[in-house]
């Protein structure tokens, strides 16, 4: 969730320059928590690796907005590394059983 709200504030600053990149942000964002709690939740091996491939590549997704999309004091910076941190941390808490690729 602090990934979301730190990709909320970015967003917030680049809404008036570029309001489409800031919802793209905030979409791919907030569909991070679902993904990562599903595959937490999934009974299944196949549905494990789903959600988490899925959510590494939103956390993928908001890392390269958040590079394209300079800020100023540097958030954008900061949250892609966030992003780039998390996304390393459930490809190793989550691994990789059903062949999709970490």
């Amino acid at each position: 969730m602090a990934l979301a709200r730190a990709a909320y504030a970015v967003a917030e600053e680049l809404a008036e320059r570029d309001p489409e990149a800031a919802r793209l942000l905030r979409k791919a964002a907030v569909s991070v928590p679902a993904r990562l709690a599903g595959a937490l939740s999934a009974d299944e091996v196949f549905a494990r690796d789903s959600d988490a491939s899925e959510a590494r590549a939103a956390l993928g997704e908001v890392a390269a907005r958040a590079e394209r999309l300079p800020t100023r004091g540097g958030t954008s910076r900061e949250l892609a590394l966030q992003a780039r941190a998390l996304e390393r941390s459930v490809c190793a808490a989550l691994g990789n059983t059903g062949g999709f690729v970490c």
